[in-house]
């Protein structure tokens, strides 16, 4: 008897488990809005970016900041901020896009290194302009070892200031006009879940770095680099908390059930 009880009861709390989790969804905050300057990416290479190269010029005029940086409970995000100009041609812009344009950041969490990069594909039919944006994530050992490909995501139709994200939530990105008074940006969006998978743990995120570069073919350190930040080496950031192996969502709605079947399973052997 006693025997089918427990049966019964670890039924019913598998149950209402499913249940539960089937119909809430996960509230992901999924893209940080509040976004802080880097500290140590006051400075760039500057390798070209004169004339209508101007558009991979990152931004570390008068000691300002290149790189921003920003978490929620779900993700991290990185944003390179890109300089202004009075000439609308030589910014960045998306309508000032080329075919091979690329916007890079890498950054090592434990023994992982990654990157995540904006690649643009320009398409011209007649009249017509498609512009179509790529984003990719990769990962390697720290140690050494060749890139892997771990998340790609691509973009027909790109707009200003509009985030975009992958159908699976786990990369996506945003691309800001400069103008003639305020920096442009490229913003890079990564679950913190997708990056644990991958091999990252702690809360420590160093090596980081910017990159923009023409004619890259969309894999990490590739084309002609037109500007660095910093000019050498990388930045680091503390996260607040460790990069997780399971979503709070799911830790938090767990305790009470478990505490739930341990009450049921006392009383009803009882």
């Amino acid at each position: 008897m006693q025997a089918k009880r427990a049966a019964a009861i670890t039924a019913a709390f598998l149950a209402l488990v499913s249940i539960i989790s089937g119909s809430i969804s996960p509230a992901w905050a999924w893209n940080p809005t509040e976004m802080q300057d880097l500290p140590g990416t006051d400075n760039s290479i500057d390798y070209d970016v004169s004339g209508a190269n101007g558009r991979f010029d990152i931004y570390t005029a008068g000691g300002t900041n290149g790189l921003q940086v920003g978490e929620d409970g779900d993700s991290i995000a990185f944003l390179i901020k890109l300089a202004n100009s009075s000439e609308p041609g030589t910014r960045f812009a998306i309508q000032n896009l080329a075919t091979g344009d690329q916007y890079e950041v890498g950054f090592t969490i434990g023994n992982y290194t990654f990157a995540i990069l904006f690649r643009a594909i320009i398409i011209r039919l007649f009249i017509i302009t498609i512009r179509i944006g790529t984003c990719s994530l990769y990962y390697k050992l720290t140690s050494g070892g060749s890139w892997s490909s771990a998340e790609y995501y691509l973009r027909m139709g790109l707009t200003s200031g509009a985030t975009y994200t992958s159908a699976n939530g786990n990369i996506g990105f945003a691309l800001a006009n400069a103008t003639s008074t305020s920096p442009g940006s490229v913003k890079f969006i990564i679950k913190k879940q997708r990056l644990y998978d991958l091999g990252a743990r702690g809360s420590l995120v160093s090596d980081i770095y910017a990159l923009a570069a023409a004619n890259g073919n969309g894999q990490p350190y590739t084309g002609t680099p037109n500007d660095r930040c910093p000019s050498t080496g990388g930045a680091s950031w503390t996260l607040q908390g460790d990069i997780p192996d399971l979503p709070m969502g799911i830790l938090i709605l767990t305790i009470p059930l478990i505490a739930i079947y341990i009450y049921l399973n006392k009383h009803m052997r009882g």
